[in-house]
């Protein structure tokens, strides 16, 4: 696929603090659906609480309803200035869509909503580590699924090594969250949730300095999701 420029790729409107309050309006519409499809336990609070810088937190990847959950736990100073990372390939328009203009509105609807930005993860790495120090340098947090793709069985898959790298040349804090029970209730593959509980746990954050190996700091993150 040809990628578009980074200046084409970032839309500025979704940062602009005109639209957080008609976001986040449609945020707590959905937050109240998801109440009526599964009950929601969250750990680790604790770990949130004496945040007071911008973040990174990187979840495991078992459905679609991952990116909602991640942000009905968040506290309101946190979830009204998120950003996600998400697959540019599967939420963007591409050169190969064979419908773009169905594809363009179902990329606004998700961008609106979540604040998603485009992510390879196939190429061009260096551009999605550009956007993510963009979308950092405006004060937002981020939220990434190291995996790339969501899980087909449930269980933690390898972590890519671009969050190997965002953690050591960001330096950021990174805050890794588990989410438990996604996997039965919206798996992929499947278009129709079922009722269900799920738990969401939030470690302790960790840093890294830019001299770090940014492989070892990837196997550092997956461990530590995998523990929660």
């Amino acid at each position: 696929q040809k990628p578009l420029s980074s200046k084409k790729k970032l839309n500025k409107l979704n940062f602009s603090k005109l639209i957080i309050i008609p976001r986040m309006f449609t945020q707590y519409i959905i937050f109240g659906i998801l109440k009526l499809i599964y009950k929601l336990e969250i750990k680790g609070q604790k770990n949130l609480e004496s945040i007071n810088e911008l973040v990174i937190f990187a979840l495991n990847h078992s459905s679609h309803l991952d990116m909602p959950t991640l942000l009905r736990s968040l506290p309101l100073k946190i979830k009204q200035k998120m950003a996600f990372a998400a697959a540019q390939d599967y939420f963007f328009v591409n050169d190969n869509d064979k419908n773009k203009f169905k594809k363009k509105i179902f990329q606004n609807i998700i961008e609106f909503i979540f604040n998603i930005y485009p992510f390879s993860r196939k190429s061009n790495i260096r551009q999605s580590m550009k956007l993510t120090g963009k979308i950092l340098d405006k004060g937002f947090c981020i939220g990434i699924c190291p995996e790339g793709t969501r899980s087909i069985n449930g269980q933690l898959q390898p972590f890519k090594q671009g969050i190997g790298v965002i953690a050591t040349q960001m330096k950021v804090l990174i805050i890794p969250v588990k989410i438990e029970g996604l996997f039965e209730i919206l798996p992929k593959g499947k278009i129709f949730p079922k009722p269900g509980k799920v738990t969401i746990s939030f470690g302790k954050s960790i840093k890294f300095s830019s001299d770090e190996s940014y492989l070892k700091a990837t196997r550092e993150i997956q461990k530590a999701v995998k523990s929660l």
